[in-house]
């Protein structure tokens, strides 16, 4: 089996944005997929996007909760299960492809997934896993994003979570009996002039869920009122649109 990391900016890129990461990023292998997972497929716009271009692949979104659209194609379906289940593989057999949204620093998910891309991905199969880490460059003058970051590791670190979890995702699949691992990383400049309208669209839709990803975590773990936390993501904003000299690693 080939295991292969890919890694990509947030879950919910919408419309433009799925397209370019499912046509640059996603696996061709030599034969049509039969069978594709999308494991923590969120709204489901990998697996819908991949459905529509691959129409003889029969694709399977699966996550904790059912928050995709009600019109998808008829090749696409929407399954509700815990992926943090030993046995979560067990219905699904010589799978072609699985795809692997952003874990959110959660270890034990990691393993779990694993493990069970592991006993269902078909021989010569491939297991695709995106997700995103940040690199600032060290400052004297340290910007809103700097603090805003310092915040989301302190965070992660007291829910037993890891924000840098995706440096590990190349000795994982090694660890779990994978071969042909090979490791993708985008560095894209946080630097609002950059030339590359899709890089800049990224970052900028990173940076509109920031507080998707932190206003929960800053309440129960640093116990942060909710408007202090909305002033920090609007401050880390701030600071990117001004510019920041680091990068998104995607």
């Amino acid at each position: 089996m080939e295991g292969i990391i890919r890694q990509q900016a947030k879950t919910n890129i919408p419309g433009q944005l799925t397209r370019e990461r499912t046509a640059r990023l996603s696996p061709t292998p030599a034969n049509p997929p039969r069978a594709v997972l999308d494991l923590r497929t969120g709204v489901g716009h990998w697996a819908i996007e991949f459905a529509d271009r691959n129409p003889h692949s029969h694709v399977y979104g699966i996550d904790l909760v059912h928050m995709q659209e009600e019109w998808v194609p008829v090749n696409c379906q929407f399954l509700i299960d815990d992926l943090t289940k030993q046995d979560w593989h067990t219905p699904f057999h010589n799978i072609d492809i699985i795809h692997i949204g952003a874990l959110g620093g959660d270890r034990q998910l990691l393993t779990c997934i694993m493990d069970g891309a592991y006993r269902c991905c078909a021989p010569g199969g491939v297991v695709e896993i995106w997700d995103t880490t940040i690199w600032l460059q060290e400052s004297s003058e340290e910007t809103g994003l700097h603090h805003f970051y310092h915040d989301m590791h302190d965070a992660y670190r007291r829910s037993g979570r890891f924000l840098d979890l995706p440096l590990l995702y190349s000795a994982e699949f090694g660890r779990h009996g994978f071969i042909n691992v090979v490791d993708h990383v985008y560095n894209i400049p946080l630097d609002p002039k950059y030339p590359n309208p899709l890089a800049r669209a990224i970052v900028k839709n990173w940076a509109d869920g920031f507080e998707s990803y932190s206003l929960e975590l800053f309440d129960k773990e640093l116990q942060k009122r909710c408007l202090d936390s909305l002033l920090d993501c609007a401050t880390a904003r701030q600071a990117l649109r001004k510019g920041v000299k680091g990068f998104l690693q995607v």
